[in-house]
């Protein structure tokens, strides 16, 4: 009896969020609100080209924007303990500043690109942005060697859309003192937002800002219409059984993701194993995949996986089947060489246990994002038949790729 009077109130409950999100499409589609200039001419999650150089173009006192150091200075007073003021006068910003190449091998502490750098006299600022890209070997270790300065203040910034803490592999040596952590879903949207109000009468700086905005939100998961979530919220605390309800429907939809992004892989190694001795872990907490073993070399393997994003590349493994770390500098670089040599529709990039990992390439599932579920296909995957699909197109395109290294 508990039970059907439970089940009652969960459907009413989604009935009624149903007709708000009904309502919530249509105003979507009235206002033309996913209409984006920035994911019509570049890829939405492209961190350089997009990412870093509108946030640069913003920070930048001297930017096209003419409005001089405003867009700074809310920044630095959003991200900068309370008691920092720095004097900002003759700041310049630069965007994948090269600070040398990246000696002694794998194991440098010094070179590469930052990709927004903030300077003067008084301070040296330096933020790595992180959009889906993986650490890389020192990176934070070796950024904050160069902006290290005794007579300027420094400041290390690890943005990531979610505000998640770096790799052991790219702090090297740094204490968490060392650098500050910032999210595009808290601190760059609340900086956006500001921005938006200083030029709410100026239209042609508003808009791309707003657009910026949206572009941000559907990131990291939120809803385009704010409206619509203060509508779902005013719902959600009428009554006591609703607020209730919320909860414990929040805390089912967390593992229902986990759920899917199992089934996903499950389903994904079923197709390969026809093909390939498959090693599993996918029902692992952190970094979930599989490792397919390649015929010619037992120690190498080609692996899926999954952190958000889906990604994939070339491991060595150990003689318990885990990954091997601390790979010589020589074998990397015929690997390098191979991978480049082999695949001209891929950019593999090296990390610590990685000889050379990418993101997958097949449509729709490289936009997905297993932590945000930021697309409205990638919840099709609740459909047995749609993510059946899915993972046959990607199967297909994991065996020309070890087709093709075999």
């Amino acid at each position: 009896m508990l039970e059907q009077i439970a089940n009652k109130d969960i459907k009413f409950f989604f009935k009624e969020i149903e007709i708000l999100n009904l309502q919530n499409e249509k105003l979507l589609e009235y206002s033309h609100s996913r209409f984006n200039i920035f994911t019509i001419i570049r890829e939405g999650t492209e961190e350089v080209g997009l990412h870093s150089a509108f946030i640069g173009e913003l920070l930048n006192p001297k930017g096209l924007h003419q409005m001089g150091s405003t867009f700074l200075e809310l920044f630095l007073n959003e991200v900068l303990p309370e008691n920092e003021k720095l004097k900002i006068e003759n700041t310049s910003v630069e965007t994948e500043k090269w600070i040398g190449e990246i000696d002694k091998g794998y194991d440098s502490d010094t070179g590469g690109a930052i990709d927004i750098f903030i300077t003067n006299d008084n301070y040296k600022i330096a933020i790595e942005n992180k959009i889906y890209a993986g650490d890389q070997h020192k990176q934070l270790n070796r950024y904050h060697n160069f902006i290290k300065d005794k007579s300027k203040k420094s400041f290390l910034f690890y943005l990531t859309l979610d505000g998640h803490l770096p790799s052991d592999n790219s702090i090297g040596k740094l204490k968490e003192s060392d650098f500050f952590n910032i999210s595009y879903r808290e601190d760059i949207l609340k900086w956006l937002n500001l921005c938006k109000e200083k030029v709410c009468d100026i239209p042609r700086i508003k808009e791309p800002i707003q657009q910026y905005i949206d572009l941000v939100k559907e990131l990291t998961g939120q809803s385009l219409n704010d409206e619509y979530i203060m509508s779902i919220k005013d719902f959600i605390t009428k009554n006591p059984k609703n607020f209730k309800l919320a909860k414990d429907i929040t805390e089912a939809f967390e593992k229902s993701k986990v759920k899917i992004q199992s089934l996903f892989l499950k389903e994904l190694s079923d197709l390969l194993k026809n093909n390939y001795k498959i090693i599993d872990d996918y029902t692992r907490s952190n970094y979930q995949g599989i490792n397919i073993h390649l015929r010619n070399n037992e120690e190498f393997c080609f692996r899926v996986e999954i952190d958000g994003r889906v990604y994939f590349g070339f491991q060595m493994l150990d003689v318990d089947n885990a990954r091997k770390e601390g790979i010589e500098n020589s074998y990397r670089k015929d690997i390098s060489q191979k991978l480049s040599k082999i695949y001209n529709n891929y950019s593999f990039k090296q990390s610590n246990n990685w000889l050379g990992w990418t993101w997958v390439n097949t449509e729709i599932i490289k936009d997905f994002n297993f932590k945000t579920f930021n697309t409205d296909e990638i919840f099709d995957l609740a459909d047995n038949e749609k993510r059946k699909e899915l993972t046959k197109e990607l199967a297909h395109e994991i065996k020309n790729i070890i087709d093709e290294f075999n």
